[in-house]
């Protein structure tokens, strides 16, 4: 049987064998890891300082850090808390409910236009609703038949023509109101059908007109309307004539209360517009 090798005993051999403490590096000591190991250092450089203006808490117990507010999101916020602020203080007008008790504001949404101060506000005994919305459009869309102080200076004839020829684009425009004008239109008497055949006028114009010269007066606007009320009188008188010649004595024309004219009666009416 072999035996085990027996160790050296001289200091030279014990220094070569494998595992001994003198055979490893001398400047390693026997605390130390044979391994070297990188040492890590930290460079301030690489990490990125805080940024100008932000505030630090006094203590940890504070909070965390709030960092500033850019300068075009804090314009952006004092605009908008200073447009509320002007919402707010606008000014609104009580509206009155038929009870009589008034609300505390309206719906700033829609904002209340002082109204003209050549145009009356509605009254119970105003024109319609309808016909001051009407004639009022009339002049929005054409500024300039707008006269300089109506109430103190006459509208002519002419004037008054041309806000009637802009009401009536108004209407045609609407299909519910040229037919509730037309429908309206229709109900004038024969006589001033016929006129307004002979002068070559729309029934519904005519009825526009007279609409016109309803909100004028009552507006309290200066009219001289003498110059269409001469022709419209002659063209009356010329359609009485005409009965007469046609009918005569037979009375085949029904008159505004819808029976049948009497001769007599015809002949009075044309006196009366010759006088």
């Amino acid at each position: 049987m072999a035996t085990a090798p027996t160790p050296p005993r001289t200091p030279t051999a014990r220094k070569s064998l494998p595992g001994s403490p003198s055979a490893i590096s001398p400047n390693v000591t026997a605390t130390e890891s044979p391994i070297s190991l990188q040492k890590r250092r930290w460079q301030g450089g690489a990490v990125a300082l805080p940024l100008p203006g932000l505030t630090q808490p006094e203590s940890m117990n504070r909070g965390a850090p709030v960092a500033p507010m850019a300068p075009m999101k804090r314009q952006k916020v004092e605009a908008e808390i200073k447009a509320e602020h002007q919402y707010l203080s606008m000014p609104v007008s009580p509206l009155q409910n038929p009870n009589g008790a008034q609300h505390d504001s309206i719906s700033p949404f829609r904002p209340q236009q002082p109204p003209h101060p050549y145009i009356q506000p509605f009254q119970p005994h105003a024109p319609p609703i309808m016909a001051q919305q009407i004639f009022m459009t009339a002049l929005h869309r054409n500024g300039s038949l707008f006269p300089i102080e109506p109430t103190k200076n006459p509208i002519g004839s002419r004037r008054v023509d041309a806000i009637a020829h802009t009401m009536w684009e108004v209407v045609f425009s609407k299909a519910d109101m040229m037919d509730n004008v037309t429908t309206k239109a229709a109900l004038f008497n024969p006589l001033k059908l016929r006129a307004l055949a002979k002068l070559n006028w729309l029934p519904s114009w005519w009825f526009l007109r007279e609409m016109a010269l309803g909100v004028m007066e009552h507006s309290g606007w200066l009219v001289d309307d003498s110059e269409r009320q001469g022709e419209w009188k002659e063209v009356v008188h010329f359609c009485k004539k005409a009965e007469l010649k046609t009918y005569g004595d037979n009375g085949a024309v029904q008159n505004e209360g819808g029976g049948l004219p009497k001769p007599e009666e015809i002949r009075e009416s044309v006196q009366k517009v010759d006088s």
